[in-house]
């Protein structure tokens, strides 16, 4: 949020004033990362999304029978990516150099772990057993893939069906990831969640994507379609 900040406001101070928070916060999971770069047995609620499908729990992803995530880890190196990008802008170079050699580390360790060639996709845990949107999205967005090969696979998360399903929330970085893969134009034909709000007579957009349970929440991670539109 702070880098989201940085982007689009002007107050470099407000920003120079609260990077040491982003410090903090990478520190605290970087005691997680086992010597591989992984992470496993982190507290707490690992929130990714709210998804129903086969291996996830209460909003959190698959886990593989050693504790590795593709979506923690995918989730983390997007973080370190980003708090470098800051740090070399506004902060320390010290610091993003350091968040650079930990990104290289993870990205290594993921395309190891996770790429299943057969399948030309990212799979959630290292047995290659369960596969989603969330990991394949996550996988373009921190450039694990180059940019044709990020068209593949732009193509296989709009058409295979057996990947659990981004909700209202994770849409923001799904669709950030098809418009870096060159599907932008496509962008109206992907608001089908937010006409079934309107037409269930919603006034404010729902949590998560389940019709039977859903409410007007007012959840601003549901407006993305506001920031998207003036991209």
């Amino acid at each position: 949020m702070l880098h989201d900040y940085y982007m689009y406001g002007r107050d470099t101070n407000f920003i120079k004033n609260k990077i040491a928070g982003t410090r903090q916060v990478l520190e605290f999971f970087r005691r997680y990362q086992q010597k591989d770069g992984s992470l496993k047995g982190v507290p707490d609620w690992m929130f990714t999304d709210w998804v129903t499908s086969s291996g996830w729990v209460s909003g959190t992803g698959p886990v593989g029978k050693n504790g590795n995530s593709a979506l923690n880890d995918l989730q983390l190196l997007l973080a370190y990516q980003t708090a470098a990008d800051l740090e070399a802008k506004t902060g320390m170079k010290a610091f993003a150099e350091l968040y650079l050699e930990n990104a290289a580390q993870l990205k290594g360790f993921i395309l190891e772990k996770y790429w299943d060639a057969s399948r030309q996709l990212f799979a959630d845990t290292p047995e290659h057993d369960l596969f989603s949107q969330h990991a394949n999205a996550l996988a373009i967005l921190t450039d694990m893939v180059s940019k044709n090969e990020a068209k593949a696979l732009g193509e296989k998360i709009l058409a295979e069906t057996s990947l659990a399903p981004a909700s209202i929330y994770f849409k923001y970085y799904l669709h950030r990831a098809l418009v870096k893969a060159g599907f932008g134009n496509d962008y109206l034909k992907w608001l089908d969640k937010w006409r079934e709000n309107i037409s269930m007579g919603l006034t404010t957009w729902a949590e998560d994507s389940d019709i039977n349970t859903t409410r007007s929440d007012c959840h601003a991670w549901g407006s993305s379609p506001n920031i998207e539109f003036f991209r």
